[in-house]
């Protein structure tokens, strides 16, 4: 369905994976971002698809430093954030690693939280090594 959905502008970007859609839009383009989503909405109505505005989210990207702007949302139906999941990697506006870094040692603290239990409750090491 996303095939003949392509950017307004050169310069933009849209990586489409599955039922996902990320637009990349540098700071120097031709064409804004509320503009190259304006695009997107006319092709979503076209193709008779609806966007979902809940979890549709923007994300400014900058260098760390004193300099840091506040930032508007460019589309008032988009939410403005600091970091935001895509295909499983949490990216912060600052470029940092560390709340994917702490989700992911989470995730590992609780599988291993269950492996011991599951030791616990007498099972071998060959149906541990299954569950992993």
């Amino acid at each position: 369905m996303v095939s003949d959905l392509h950017p307004k502008s050169s310069r933009n970007i849209i990586v489409k994976f599955a039922d996902d859609t990320t637009v990349v839009v540098p700071e120097k383009t031709d064409v804004s971002l509320p503009e190259e989503f304006d695009h997107i909405n006319v092709w979503a109505t076209v193709n008779r698809m609806i966007l979902n505005l809940i979890k549709t989210k923007e994300i400014v990207f900058y260098c760390p430093g004193p300099k840091k702007l506040h930032m508007f949302p460019s589309e008032e139906s988009i939410e403005l954030v600091e970091q935001a999941k895509l295909l499983g990697v949490i990216l912060q506006n600052n470029f940092s690693v560390n709340s994917h870094v702490n989700y992911v040692l989470t995730l590992c603290s609780q599988r291993i939280f269950l492996l011991k239990r599951l030791h616990d409750h007498c099972l071998n090491y060959r149906q541990l090594d299954t569950v992993f």
